[in-house]
């Protein structure tokens, strides 16, 4: 890791008030020999420091990792310095500039001897960069990717970038032979260029496995100063990456309601054996039923939940194959949790929320406003105000008529007799309209539904729908033309549509 000048003050004070409870006296250790301390416990510290600092835990292993290998001392027992070759100290590979040192020298003896404290002060660094990113008017601001939130793994990219530095060697779009003759790095076809921040998220798919959506070197609008190998951002300040979001793993709570995403094995203890002859299969809902534990090996940077099923079942399982429940009556109305998966990926994506009880409601009618919320949302049309919204029965002032006009200048809702008509209830066939005008689906299909009249103005949307596999029938004759949609149905509909586009 990189940095070559004093800490803001902020951090400063940071360090200060660590010192006062650091869990090694610096100047009883440095004539000791140490050891490392075991892997399941690094894992722990870096994981509970990592959540009480509100950021994701895969991201601080895998930069722990690709500065140390999870090390704060050598064989030797002596504390590991100049890792990558820049100075760094520990498992986080803090460095500072040496006008600092010479100041405080006292700080140098507590991050080369306290594994604690220098993890804390790694984080506060990399929260330095994340400010950066919500600071568009300095020269050294870096982009927000997506909504900015710290809860998403990808959000990440570029504070992780900047950890090791914004030099050119981390930049993705360095043509290949530059890279290779000024710094021997070559790219690589699986995981993209050989960038710090690349191998960051490589370590986190191979060690927590957990894949996230990156920026694409394509996307990227970066600038350099004469004469200068620092990375300029202020061309784009802002990407926005079409993916489903990923977030933690790793954080959930004794007593939380999680559902497996795949099939995944359950054991009898961390590490242990396999207790079932086939694995819990995708979609299973299990109830947390104590502290996360940690994995043995070093190359293991998930944690294991104590859980117990639906039929009684106790036993481990790794985080990497369990997400969070959202909604606490899902799983009451929703037969094998149909249209969980798909639920929790438009609500990543802000596209649909629950109620203020927790719930979602799934077997609920949808209405035409609260389709059109969605529309707005996944489509991020603009919102701006209007002075008539193009229906007689949505008045400028009543609530949503910005983004009810949003939708009719997008043409994706007509209405009928001028009239928008809020509060009634979608039915499947307008849903077909919708979709198909909102995401410009066309397709055509020999399929024939009986309860479709012929020549109706929406058999081509709900044909087309049909040729691209998004909807089918609620029977092998008939699609429920006039019946209403569902808020499950609805969205198990439109996310298929979004993934098909």
């Amino acid at each position: 890791m990189r940095k070559v000048k004093p800490l803001l003050v902020g951090l400063v004070l940071a360090m200060v008030a660590f010192a006062q409870v650091g869990s090694v006296a610096a100047s009883d250790a440095q004539s000791d020999s140490h050891e490392n301390p075991p892997t399941a416990e690094i894992n722990q510290l870096l994981t509970e420091a990592a959540i009480e600092h509100d950021v994701p835990p895969e991201i601080v292993k895998a930069i722990a990792w690709q500065e140390s290998r999870w090390r704060q001392f050598d064989s030797d027992g002596n504390p590991l310095l100049n890792a990558s070759e820049d100075g760094g100290i520990g498992i986080m590979q803090v460095t500072l500039s040496d006008s600092y040192f010479d100041d405080n020298p006292e700080e140098k003896d507590k991050l080369s001897y306290d594994i604690d404290y220098n993890i804390e002060i790694g984080i506060d660094i990399l929260l330095e960069k994340w400010e950066l990113a919500n600071k568009t008017y300095a020269e050294t601001a870096l982009p927000v990717i997506n909504d900015g939130s710290k809860e998403k793994l990808e959000n990440w990219y570029f504070a992780v970038m900047a950890y090791n530095g914004r030099s050119e060697i981390n930049d993705p779009t360095l043509d290949e032979q530059v890279r290779e003759e000024k710094y021997g790095h070559t790219i690589s076809d699986e995981y993209g260029a050989e960038t710090y921040q690349d191998k960051v998220y490589r370590h986190i798919e191979q060690n927590s496995f957990t894949t996230v959506p990156l920026v694409k070197p394509s996307q990227l609008d970066l600038e350099y100063k004469p004469d200068s190998s620092l990375i300029y951002f202020n061309n784009k300040l802002h990407y926005n990456i079409d993916a489903s979001p990923v977030k933690s793993h790793q954080v959930y709570e004794q007593g939380d309601t999680i559902v497996t995403t795949g099939n995944v094995n359950l054991r009898d203890a961390p590490d242990g054996e396999v207790i079932r002859e086939q694995p819990l299969p995708e979609g299973e809902l299990l109830q947390l039923t104590g502290e996360m534990e940690y994995p043995s090996s070093q190359y293991n940077h998930f944690v294991w939940y104590p859980i117990e099923t639906e039929d009684g079942e106790a036993g481990y399982v790794a985080s990497s194959y369990v997400d969070l429940i959202r909604f606490n009556d899902f799983h009451a109305y929703s037969p094998n949790h149909r249209g969980l998966e798909e639920v929790n990926q438009l609500v990543d994506q802000g596209i649909i929320g629950g109620f203020n009880d927790d719930t979602f409601r799934p077997k609920q009618t949808l209405t035409r406003v609260q389709a059109a919320l969605m529309f707005v949302r996944a489509l991020e049309l603009p919102t701006p105000d209007v002075d008539d919204t193009g229906f007689a029965d949505v008045q400028v002032g009543e609530d949503f008529y910005r983004e009810i006009a949003a939708a009719k200048e997008a043409g994706i809702f007509r209405g009928a007799g001028g009239e928008f008509n809020r509060s009634e209830k979608l039915t499947r066939s307008e849903m077909a309209a919708v979709l198909a005008r909102a995401f410009k689906i066309s397709g055509e299909s020999d399929k024939q539904f009986t309860d479709i009249p012929k020549g109706h103005q929406f058999e081509a949307a709900i044909q087309a729908l049909y040729a691209n596999d998004i909807t089918k029938g609620i029977n092998q004759s008939e699609f429920g033309f006039h019946d209403p949609i569902t808020r499950q149905d609805f969205s198990i509909l439109m996310y298929k549509t979004i993934d098909a586009k």
